[in-house]
């Protein structure tokens, strides 16, 4: 690719993205006055990817920015957001609620997540626009 140079803004950049996550939850009676809520997530989070392929990133293993749209990135397998798409973001969720006395007047309740390791909601990359 050569010498990269940059240049001025010259208006807005046309990013698109989708964000599609899903849930089912089920409430499980363990006891009188224990409920289980288990549930899991899955989110989809592309990376945006610029409509006239003015977005640029930097390739580690070779050094030089990749282009979207150019020969290169077609040659070095690159989709249109230069980032694959990661599809394995499930989130298990756990919950519970205990009716201490039996009454449903005091009933504490806990809920917890975890995000497992890769998950994009742990972080975001960035795209380096040219």
């Amino acid at each position: 690719m050569g010498a990269y140079v940059g240049g001025s803004f010259n208006g807005y950049y046309n990013t698109r993205s989708w964000e599609n996550g899903f849930f089912g939850q089920d409430d499980w009676r363990v006891r009188r006055n224990l409920t289980l809520n288990l549930g899991l997530r899955y989110d989809l989070l592309t990376w945006p990817s610029e409509t006239s392929n003015r977005q640029s990133n930097f390739d580690p293993k070779t050094g030089e920015l990749v282009e979207a749209g150019s020969a290169a990135a077609h040659a070095g397998g690159y989709n249109a957001a230069l980032i694959d798409t990661p599809k394995h973001d499930f989130g298990p969720r756990i919950g519970f609620a205990w009716d201490l006395f039996g009454t449903a007047n005091c009933a504490p309740r806990r809920v917890r997540f975890v995000l497992l390791p890769g998950s994009r909601r742990r972080g975001q990359r960035t795209l380096q626009q040219p």
